[in-house]
């Protein structure tokens, strides 16, 4: 065991799920295991939900204006579904899913809106995913969300969401929050 194993540090609800979300989304930009994705963004969102929920505020899936409508019922479907299935093995130890990863893209949305919501600051990862998810997946975000998203995003970068691959768009993005954080112009 190395010496960072044996070290304790505290940990609160919700920086455990600000790290899974973070976690999840960076094995999303990689392309990553969808199942692992699931388990951890599932856990993320639950989290986030309870604190939510805690605090007498709608939930963000089934009552918030960020998911469309016509897409409600089916993100509720998937999201129980999948992520019941992933955590557990005591009703159907020898069961299989039909898994549609696009859930992961609710659970990554959502938790990101959710936090907002819940006047959380939200990470830089969490940050690029929503760009990215605006101007690649504008269909499941409200029209309102994606509207403040691009207004927000300098427009040579836009063209650099669509024409490099997602795994090099998080790092470039990255490195660009490095650099604006150094120079005093972002927090």
């Amino acid at each position: 065991m190395n010496e960072n194993e044996a070290k304790k540090f505290s940990v609160s609800k919700m920086d455990a799920a600000k790290r899974q979300l973070d976690s999840a989304i960076r094995l999303w930009f990689a392309d990553g295991d969808p199942v692992s994705i699931h388990t951890l963004v599932g856990a993320a969102y639950q989290i986030i939900h309870d604190i939510n929920k805690h605090k007498e505020r709608k939930d963000l899936i089934f009552d918030g204006e960020f998911i469309k409508d016509e897409h409600r019922a089916t993100v509720r479907d998937w999201l129980r579904k999948d992520f019941m299935f992933f955590k557990h093995a005591d009703r159907n130890p020898d069961g299989i899913t039909e898994f549609v990863p696009l859930g992961n893209l609710m659970f990554m949305l959502c938790g990101i809106q959710t936090l907002r919501d819940l006047g959380e600051r939200t990470s830089d990862v969490q940050n690029i995913f929503s760009i990215y998810m605006a101007f690649t997946k504008p269909e499941y975000i409200s029209a309102k969300v994606v509207a403040t998203l691009k207004a927000s995003t300098p427009r040579d970068y836009s063209a650099t969401i669509l024409n490099v691959g997602k795994d090099e768009f998080l790092k470039m993005s990255l490195e660009a929050c490095g650099i604006l954080r150094s120079q005093g112009k972002i927090d």
